[in-house]
Formats: C-alpha cells, structure tokens, sequence
C-alpha cells in the first residue's frame, strides 16, 4: 500500500494505532463497531482467518485483481500470495494489478474507469473457466 504521510512518525503512529485495534478486536468479545464499512464479526474474521491457507484450499480458476492505491487491502501483499502459490506450483491463480486503481478498482473518487478492468476480467473468464 502506498499511503502519503507527513513524516515516518505519523506513519508509525497509524500502524500503532491499528494495531491497538487489531488487538482489541482479536481480544475482546463483540462490540459495536463500523471501521471501513465492517462490523466486529468482520474484523474479527479477517484478522483470525489464514488468508493464503483458505487460497491453498481452492482448486478452481482464480483471478486476483488489485488496484495499487487500494488503502483496504496491500497490494504488496496480494503479490506475495499470489508469488508463494506461484511457487508451490499452483497453477490456478491469475494476478492482474491495475496500477493508479483504488479499492473500488476506481482511477479517483471522480472518475470509475473500470471499463477496462471489467474487460481484462470478461476476457480472463472466456480464456481460464469457460473453454
């Protein structure tokens, strides 16, 4: 993720931070919540869940399709799952990167030109499941 900060303290302060809530969340119970459009069971079940492991478990065609200012999920580390299964020999995993696209797979808040990642994703379809 490329996130713009005044200074690498401010950053350490926001990892900080959500950190503190990660924790708080893995070790409380249920509480009421709305960070980034989710409730706690949400949180709770991703911050507890083995995302490469559930990966691992799948043996249909997958396309991984990530914006790089996308400031919900690190593009870093959807590259990462996709290299490590990449190198298990698993040849069921597609990544498609969209550089400048957000978490809404948008170019900014003003402009959705998601045309062309409908249509990389449309062509991944016919070409890896419908054959």
């Amino acid at each position: 993720m490329r996130y713009q900060y005044d200074s690498p303290e401010e950053a350490e302060r926001n990892i900080a931070g959500f950190n503190q809530f990660a924790d708080h969340v893995l070790s409380s119970g249920p509480f009421p919540i709305s960070m980034s459009n989710h409730g706690y069971l949400w949180w709770r079940s991703m911050l507890s869940s083995d995302q490469l492991a559930t990966l691992r478990s799948i043996r249909t065609p997958v396309l991984i399709v990530q914006g790089t200012e996308d400031r919900s999920s690190s593009t870093e580390g959807a590259r990462a799952m996709h290299a490590a299964l990449i190198r298990e020999g698993r040849k069921n995993f597609s990544y498609k990167q969209y550089e400048g696209y957000d978490h809404s797979l948008n170019l900014s808040a003003t402009d959705s030109s998601s045309e062309c990642v409908f249509a990389d994703i449309r062509g991944w379809l016919e070409s890896a499941v419908i054959k």
